[in-house]
């Protein structure tokens, strides 16, 4: 019994090791260093500038008047979509002169983006058409959608202010300043812009 025991333990230690040269493989380990993320940037620039002061400013502006304003768009460093806002317009009565107090008869009358004819074409496509007749006094605190911009690529835009050939005394002198937004938001972002 001793040895019949004995037999099953020599048996099971060789059998294990035969088990034990048979499970060997080969292998090999790789290691990935210096693993990181690095977040995009999207800055958009309205004539190579970040914030500029005052792009349209027209100071002799007369009945029948056509003013075409340009500047570029670029968007550093990522493709996005691009929005225009005209925003806190704001209209006054400006220096008086005798034939406009005249007209106005103690009525005053200050209200010029009602009779500016705005269009707008940005890198050739029309966004708005002249035809449409569209008024300063209607874009005003809109999101206009511009389309979208490829990074690092400068596009055109071109800005036409159209005062209408009727107006007459009781505008001379008015002044009409406003505020001009840009928004640039990555393609991915499917919501609108908020006023």
């Amino acid at each position: 019994m001793k040895r019949l025991l004995l037999s099953f333990i020599t048996i099971g230690v060789i059998g294990g090791s035969v088990l034990g040269l048979s499970g060997a493989f080969f292998s090999d380990t790789e290691t990935s260093t210096n693993n990181n993320f690095t977040a995009g940037s999207l800055d958009l620039l309205v004539s190579g500038q970040n914030n500029p002061t005052a792009i349209v400013n027209v100071s002799d502006l007369k009945p029948g008047d056509d003013h075409i304003v340009n500047k570029t768009l670029r968007v550093d460093f990522n493709p996005a979509k691009i929005f225009l806002h005209l925003k806190n317009l704001e209209a006054s009565q400006g220096a008086q002169t005798a034939p406009e107090e005249i007209e106005e008869n103690g009525v005053p009358k200050f209200d010029i983006q009602n009779y500016l004819i705005y269009d707008l074409v940005i890198g050739g496509t029309p966004i708005i058409a002249t035809e449409g007749g569209t008024l300063v006094s209607e874009v005003e605190s809109c999101w206009i959608p511009l389309g979208e911009i490829a990074g690092n690529q400068t596009v055109p835009v071109e800005q036409s202010f159209h005062f209408n050939e009727t107006v007459t005394n009781w505008a001379q002198g008015d002044t009409l300043a406003f505020t001009e937004e840009f928004y640039a938001q990555q393609l991915a972002d499917t919501s609108s812009p908020q006023t």
